[in-house]
């Protein structure tokens, strides 16, 4: 009795023994669960945080990079809204130069044809002398005048006879010149042979044993007729180059840029190196394979072409921009280096 009671009580201890045992155990999962979704909470916060992160430094990131974007495109479009305005300057500081040279064309070429209904009504030595003397000392800018007959008009002169008119450096000298032939001379022959007004390329007026002027002179000839057309003489006035020059160097619109002319057949008579004046035109020198830009220019000009152009020169890039001359038949251009083009302004 005794023995069967303790083995009862024995196994009620060993089933509350199981259930204390599983209770435990339970007790155990719950705190591990509990445990293991502490760790997974903090850990998923963690990845959280670091996506917060991640995201915010992307926009950042793109924030600065658009930042960067506009000031890019911002810089970009301020430089060429410069190189515009400084393109623009030099294409009105050109026309100012063209205009300014197209002006003293336009006055000698006036003041020639108000003198030759003078001339026609007057064809006598002495008033010769005398309209030669009053049309150079009449106009400041002019560097001289000629009026020369053909051959034997006047009898008592025999074959030649020219009257000069010659601003010096504080007066006018006015004689009648030595005899030359002065016929196959550019500023006679060119106007009697097209039997208009026109104007020669520069040209040195060197004539042993007369007056004659020591600058380089560009003339505008005009023929003069009878009343049964024909040619009796020719009008000349002249401009000094130096003096065309001038006006063309005083408006550069940039330090580093220069202005340079060409004449009718491409020759240089304006140019910052001297060593190129009347002696070469703009194609001499230069590999037209090397340097097909020049050659373009070159011929773009020739061909009373306005525009601009890229231009190799001396290896630097640069901008060259042109106009015709139309009185005159010739090209005026000013060149400017790329580089400097928008510092300058």
């Amino acid at each position: 009795m005794s023995c069967h009671l303790f083995t009862v009580i024995l196994r009620k201890f060993s089933k509350i023994a199981r259930l204390l045992q599983a209770f435990f155990v339970y007790l155990h999962s719950k705190t591990n669960a509990k445990n293991e979704e502490d760790m997974s909470s903090r850990t998923e916060k963690i990845h959280q945080k670091i996506r917060r992160h991640l995201l915010l430094g992307g926009i950042v990131i793109a924030i600065l990079a658009t930042a960067l974007i506009i000031e890019g495109v911002a810089y970009l479009d301020a430089r060429q809204e410069n190189k515009d305005r400084a393109l623009i300057m030099a294409e009105q500081g050109l026309s100012m130069t063209a205009q300014r040279i197209e002006s003293f064309l336009l006055e000698v070429e006036e003041a020639t044809n108000g003198l030759r209904p003078l001339v026609l009504a007057n064809m006598k030595p002495d008033s010769l002398m005398e309209y030669a003397h009053r049309m150079t000392v009449e106009h400041p800018n002019f560097n001289g005048c000629s009026i020369t007959t053909e051959p034997n008009y006047f009898p008592q002169y025999g074959r030649y006879f020219s009257v000069y008119s010659l601003r010096l450096a504080d007066s006018v000298k006015t004689v009648r010149e030595g005899p030359y032939e002065y016929y196959e001379k550019i500023w006679y022959k060119m106007p009697s042979t097209l039997g208009r007004g026109c104007w020669t390329d520069p040209y040195d007026d060197y004539n042993t044993g007369t007056l004659y002027s020591t600058d380089m002179i560009a003339s505008y000839g005009l023929p003069l007729y009878n009343q049964k057309s024909e040619l009796i003489g020719v009008i000349s006035t002249d401009l000094s180059l130096p003096r065309l020059s001038k006006i063309i160097t005083e408006r550069n619109p940039y330090e580093t840029s220069y202005c340079f002319m060409l004449g009718k057949d491409g020759h240089y008579f304006v140019h910052p190196d001297s060593t190129r004046l009347f002696t070469r035109t703009i194609f001499e020198g230069i590999d037209s394979l090397a340097h097909p830009d020049i050659y373009a220019l070159g011929h773009e000009m020739l061909e009373g072409k306005a525009g601009q152009m890229d231009v190799v020169i001396n290896d630097t890039d640069h901008i060259v921009l042109y106009k015709p001359l139309k009185r005159a038949g010739w090209s005026i251009a000013l060149v400017c280096p790329k580089d400097r083009l928008t510092e300058d302004f």
